[in-house]
């Protein structure tokens, strides 16, 4: 998964993240093998902290030389609301959303509906809630 910068909309986040320092945001999950697993990169994804391989919040990526659209491949793709979580979530039959806690320091940008982090906290709760097949986000 990829996510299309969007110089406003990073903003719009950044802003929201200096209120509280955090976010509760969505991740779509698949479940495989009792596993839950990211949908794309087929990582697994555990309780707790889950680490990108994204070494850093700074932007080094440079724009297609074709549309002048910056990509943003490495981090940890989440929604920044539900109905983006929802559109993914309808592309896998085994697939769930959580909610997850983004901190500020690990924001790198944002695109329409979807933010990247380098880390993000999955509550065990909602955890449990996904492997029990209960796909009703509170």
């Amino acid at each position: 998964m990829c996510l299309n910068m969007c110089d406003k909309q990073t903003k719009i986040i950044k802003n929201r993240l200096k209120k509280n320092g955090y976010l509760n945001l969505y991740k779509v999950l698949s479940i495989v093998n009792g596993q839950t697993v990211t949908p794309y990169m087929e990582a697994d994804f555990y309780p707790g902290w889950n680490i990108s391989d994204r070494e850093s919040t700074k932007i080094t990526e440079t724009p297609n030389s074709w549309d002048d659209i910056l990509e943003i491949n490495n981090g940890i793709h989440v929604f920044t609301n539900r109905e983006g979580a929802r559109e993914l979530k309808s592309f896998g039959d085994g697939d769930v959303i959580v909610k997850v806690k983004c901190l500020a320091k690990d924001f790198v940008a944002a695109g329409d509906n979807q933010a990247v982090f380098t880390k993000v906290f999955l509550p065990k709760t909602e955890h449990t809630r996904a492997l029990k097949g209960k796909k009703n986000v509170s």
